[in-house]
C-alpha cells in the first residue's frame, strides 16, 4: 500500500475516527472532572558538593554527586520512610512522594501529594527530615565499621611490633654474636616498616573518618514545604490532551481494523483488481436535477461523458452496439447509470434506445417520466408490436425508451423465451446503441437469461456496497455462460475531478 491508500482509508473512515476521538476525550475529561483535588507540597534540599582539589577530582565529584542524588531519591521514596510517615501522621495509606532533581544544581525537590494542603506540607517536611536522619545514621554506621577495622588493624600491628622488640631485648641480654647482630638488624627493620604502616593507617583512617562525617552532613533543607493554596490536580488540560492523543491513535487503529475486516470494496482500484476487468467509468456522488438525470454541467455529468467516450472506443474496436447493464446486487444504481449514459450517447447524434429488462421492478419509465402500459415484456409475449412499445423522448433528440410493460407472472421464463433474441436483434438494426437494463445478477436469474442473448455486458459496482466475493461470482457466472464482460462502472466513486479551471471567466 502507498501513502495515498492509507490516506484514502482515513478519508473513508473519518467519522469512525472522529467519533472515537470525541468519545475518548469526553471520557477522559469526565473522569478527570470527578476526581478529588490533589495538593502538592515541596521541600527543597541541597546536596552540598565536597571540596575539590583538582580538575580530575571535579569530574569525579560530578559523577559522584549524580550517584548521590539518585541514591537520596531512592531512599526518600522507599518503603521505610513512607511507612514511618504513615505511622507518625496516622495516614490510612502510604503517602505519595516524588523527587525531582534540578539539572546543573545541588538542589533536589521532594514533593508530597495529599488530599489536604496541610497534610501535603507535613508529609514533605517529615520526609525530608527522615531522609537527613537516615543519611546520618548510615554515616554513623560507616564510622563504627571504620573504627572497628582501624582498631583491629592497629592492635595487630602493635602486637607484632611488641613481639619484635621483646625478641631484640632477649638477643641483647647475652653474648651478642655476629648472627645475633644480623637478626637484630632484621627485627629493627621490620619494626620500622610496621611503624610506618601503622602511621599510614592512622592517616588514612582520619581522612576516611573526615570524609564520612562530611558525607553525612552534605544534605540539608533549603526551603521547607508550606501548605499549597491551590490544588495541583487533576489537570484538565493534560487529561484532554491525552484524551485527544489516545482517541486519535485509537480511532486510526479502529479505522484500519475495520478496513481489514470489511469485505465491501471502498476504492476504485480495489474494485478493478477484484473484478479483473477494466474500469470504464467512475461516477462520483452528485445531486441529479430531475428523476436521477444529471444535465447541469456537474462533475457527475462529466464523468458520464468520459464513460461515453470509453463505450464508443469499444464500439469502434468492433464491439456490437447491443450492451447489457447489470450489477451484482440490487440498489447499486445501474438504472441511473444506464439512463444517464443513454442521454450522453444521444447528445453525440447517435440513435439510442434504453430497454428496461427488469420485468419485476421496472425503473426506466419513472426516470424518463413515460407511461409503462406497454413495453419490452409485451413485445416478447407477442401482445404488442415493437414500434408501438418504443417511446421517443420529447426532450432529447435521438433518444428512445422501451419500458418493461407488464406486470408479468413469469418474468424469467419470458426473458428466456425464443422471442428475446429476435426482438433484441431488431432493436440493434433500428438503433445505433441499445442499452438494456437488467435486474441484479446474483438476486435473480433474469440477467443471466439476457446475457445469453447479449454477450457484451457492463457491470455496475456500487462503491462501499458490493462485496469482493459477489463481484468475483458475477465475473465467473458471466464467463461461465460465454458472456463477455466489457468492464465495470464504479458508481458513487471516491474520485471527484475538479473543473474549476474551465469554469473561470
Amino acid at each position: 500500500m502507498e501513502l495515498r491508500d492509507y490516506l484514502a482509508i482515513v478519508g473513508r473512515r473519518k467519522w469512525l475516527i472522529a467519533l472515537t476521538l470525541v468519545v475518548v476525550t469526553v471520557i477522559a475529561a469526565t473522569v478527570t472532572a470527578f476526581r478529588a483535588p490533589t495538593y502538592t507540597a515541596t521541600t527543597t534540599l541541597r546536596v552540598a558538593t565536597p571540596a575539590l582539589a583538582s580538575s580530575a577530582s571535579i569530574v569525579a565529584s560530578t559523577d559522584y554527586m549524580d550517584r548521590l542524588q539518585n541514591t537520596y531519591s531512592k531512599l526518600a521514596t522507599g518503603p521505610d520512610i513512607r511507612d514511618t510517615i504513615k505511622k507518625r501522621l496516622k495516614l490510612t495509606s502510604r503517602p505519595a512522594l516524588h523527587v525531582k532533581l534540578r539539572p546543573n544544581t545541588e538542589l533536589m525537590d521532594l514533593e508530597a501529594d495529599a488530599a489536604k494542603p496541610g497534610v501535603a506540607a507535613a508529609v514533605a517536611n517529615l520526609a525530608a527530615n527522615l531522609l537527613i536522619t537516615q543519611v546520618r545514621q548510615l554515616g554513623e554506621a560507616s564510622l563504627k565499621t571504620a573504627d572497628s577495622q582501624f582498631r583491629a588493624s592497629q592492635s595487630t600491628l602493635q602486637k607484632q611490633i611488641a613481639a619484635d622488640r621483646a625478641q631484640i631485648t632477649t638477643l641483647q641480654s647475652g653474648v651478642v654474636t655476629a648472627g645475633d647482630k644480623a637478626k637484630i638488624a632484621d627485627l629493627q627493620a621490620d619494626i620500622s616498616v610496621k611503624t610506618t604502616v601503622a602511621t599510614q593507617q592512622q592517616s588514612a583512617y582520619e581522612a576516611n573518618r573526615a570524609s564520612i562525617l562530611d558525607q553525612s552532613n552534605l544534605l540539608s533543607v533549603v526551603n521547607p514545604a508550606t501548605a499549597p493554596s491551590s490544588p495541583s490536580g487533576p489537570n484538565m488540560k493534560l487529561a484532554i490532551a491525552l484524551g485527544i492523543f489516545v482517541g486519535l491513535i485509537g480511532g486510526l487503529g479502529l479505522a484500519f481494523l475495520f478496513e481489514n475486516l470489511s469485505t465491501r470494496m471502498e476504492a476504485t482500484d480495489e474494485i478493478e483488481r477484484a473484478a479483473e476487468m477494466p474500469v470504464l467509468g467512475a461516477i462520483p456522488v452528485g445531486v441529479p436535477t430531475e428523476r436521477g438525470l444529471f444535465n447541469s454541467g456537474s462533475p457527475t455529468e462529466e464523468a458520464f461523458r468520459r464513460l461515453r467516450t470509453n463505450i464508443l472506443a469499444l464500439e469502434r474496436a468492433g464491439t456490437p452496439n447491443l450492451l447489457l447493464v447489470t450489477s451484482a446486487e440490487p440498489n447499486e444504481g445501474k438504472s441511473t447509470i444506464v439512463s444517464n449514459l443513454a442521454v450522453t450517447l444521444a447528445q453525440t447524434g447517435l440513435r439510442v434506445v434504453v430497454v428496461d429488462g427488469d420485468l419485476r421492478l421496472p425503473t426506466i419509465h419513472a426516470i424518463f417520466n413515460i407511461p409503462n402500459t406497454v413495453g419490452f415484456g409485451d413485445v416478447l409475449k407477442g401482445s404488442a408490436r415493437l414500434e408501438d412499445a418504443i417511446v421517443k423522448s420529447w426532450k432529447i433528440q435521438g433518444l428512445s425508451v422501451l419500458p418493461s410493460g407488464g406486470p408479468f407472472e413469469h418474468p424469467a421464463e419470458l426473458l428466456a423465451s425464443t422471442t428475446t433474441g429476435p426482438v433484441l436483434a431488431d432493436l440493434a438494426q433500428r438503433f445505433d446503441v441499445v442499452l438494456v437494463d437488467s435486474p441484479a445478477l446474483l438476486a435473480l436469474a433474469d440477467a443471466l437469461s439476457l446475457a445469453t442473448e447479449i454477450p457484451d455486458v457492463l457491470v455496475v459496482v456500487g462503491r462501499s456496497q458490493t462485496k469482493k466475493e459477489a463481484l468475483i461470482s458475477v465475473r465467473k457466472q458471466l464467463t461461465g455462460i460465454g458472456a463477455h464482460p466489457l468492464g465495470i462502472v464504479v458508481n458513487r466513486s471516491e474520485e471527484v475531478p475538479s473543473y474549476h479551471y474551465y469554469n473561470r471567466r
